[in-house]
């Protein structure tokens, strides 16, 4: 796997301006934030100016561009705001109406209707490239839309793996194939994004470009009277199993001496009560704490005083491979980082690489892995598990703003951007 040498930070203060199309971005909550917020942040340090348009709501900062929240169509949710009952309940009837050969995503009406506003400020501020980050999928079209209104190149970034109605399908005729092979360079969040029909319609190489830590500085361990196993984060419906990991505390609690007293999972989300309706709940129910969904900064101080860190990778082609955000959220505590389900892939790679923890084949695994962690928990009152100085000096948003910043210097010069081996492998 190749990645893009990040481009130097210049002496000069910045020369040229990118627009950034993100529908997520702060202040929502959404994982897929953050991404697009980092760049605004770090693109400065290396020579690009960043405008970002987003959907309007409460608390946006005010140098960021808006329009309207016209989004999600079909979620039932409050626009921008958590998912309730109603969006669970629709959940079915918005898988199948993917599936139509009209239906754009149901942040459609978001993106096409931010097209004006973004060729309005693009002219007025010179803009020198487009970028949008995806999901949602309809956001390709429009930024292609935009860039070429302007005379610009376009990047579209896959934050997310193509759902299934992206996948299965006919990649020639349909409107996201069409729009994506217009695309000046294509960067994906995993290598694991890009799909046999996305390779297939793409001309070239996608462009790895791996997400960053959150919070760059070292979070140390905090004491606590509980061990306690932390999964912080949406089960997202029936696509992210337990199981294993109740199964592990079942088995524990019969074996290992006290921890029935003191070992508690802690599932924090809003569908953490997905969790009572798994095999196997109500025999481990007194192991389990559900909490709803939190600030996240009321989820770090829990983070720091974890005996181990919870990361699920989800079932289907789309989430097995995945790299979940959440390794980046856990990465710079200093719990040890337990991940199991779907396959190995680059998070195995980068646990390993980053003496963070490592991914667990099965319940057996996971129990005998947790074994360890208490037993630490027990005689020192935390668990500390250092990471490599390297992997933590890498996996930062800083790099992946420098990463993009050198393909979008080479998609305004017109030449391909110079690519290194990953330092993992």
């Amino acid at each position: 796997m190749a990645l893009i040498v990040p481009q130097p930070a210049p002496d000069a203060p910045p020369t040229r301006r990118v627009l950034l199309l993100s529908y997520f971005y702060p202040p929502h909550a959404a994982v897929g934030a953050h991404r697009a917020e980092a760049l605004a942040r770090w693109l400065p340090d290396f020579g690009w100016t960043p405008t970002i348009l987003t959907a309007d709501r409460p608390g946006t900062a005010p140098d960021v561009l808006t329009t309207p929240d016209l989004g999600p169509d079909l979620a039932g949710g409050v626009p921008g705001g958590t998912e309730g009952v109603k969006s669970r309940l629709l959940r079915p009837l918005k898988r199948l109406a993917r599936f139509l050969p009209r239906w754009h995503d149901e942040y459609a009406r978001w993106s096409y209707a931010s097209v004006p506003r973004a060729i309005e400020e693009g002219r007025a501020r010179g803009i020198d490239l487009v970028w949008a980050t995806c999901n949602p999928f309809s956001a390709t079209p429009a930024a292609l839309q935009v860039a070429r209104a302007l005379g610009v190149p376009c990047v579209i970034d896959l934050r997310d793996a193509l759902p299934a109605y992206l996948t299965h399908t006919v990649p020639a005729l349909h409107w996201f194939y069409r729009a994506i092979r217009q695309a000046d360079a294509v960067t994906v969040s995993a290598p694991a994004n890009v799909t046999p029909a996305l390779a297939a319609a793409l001309p070239g190489a996608q462009a790895v470009v791996l997400s960053g830590m959150w919070n760059p500085d070292p979070v140390p361990a905090q004491p606590s009277s509980r061990f306690t196993i932390l999964y912080a984060g949406a089960l997202y419906g029936d696509t992210r199993d337990l199981t294993p990991l109740l199964r592990a505390m079942g088995r524990l609690a019969d074996e290992e001496p006290g921890f029935r007293d003191v070992a508690r999972v802690q599932i924090i989300g809003g569908e953490s009560d997905a969790a009572t309706r798994l095999p196997g709940f109500a025999a481990v129910a007194g192991l389990v704490e559900l909490r709803p969904r939190l600030p996240h900064a009321e989820v770090v101080p829990l983070m720091a005083q974890a005996g181990a860190l919870c990361i699920v990778k989800g079932a289907g082609f789309e989430h097995a491979d995945a790299l979940p955000a959440k390794f980046f959220d856990y990465l710079p505590f200093a719990a040890p980082i337990v991940a199991f389900g779907g396959v190995p892939g680059i998070l195995a790679d980068l646990l390993t690489w980053s003496r963070a923890g490592a991914w667990l084949p099965d319940a057996g695994a996971l129990a005998d892995t947790l074994r360890t962690h208490f037993r630490t928990w027990r005689e020192a009152g935390v668990v500390v598990r250092p990471r490599t100085p390297d992997a933590l000096a890498y996996l930062t948003q800083r790099r992946m703003a420098a990463e993009c910043a050198a393909l979008f210097t080479a998609a305004v010069e017109g030449h391909p951007a110079a690519t290194l081996p990953a330092p993992w492998t």
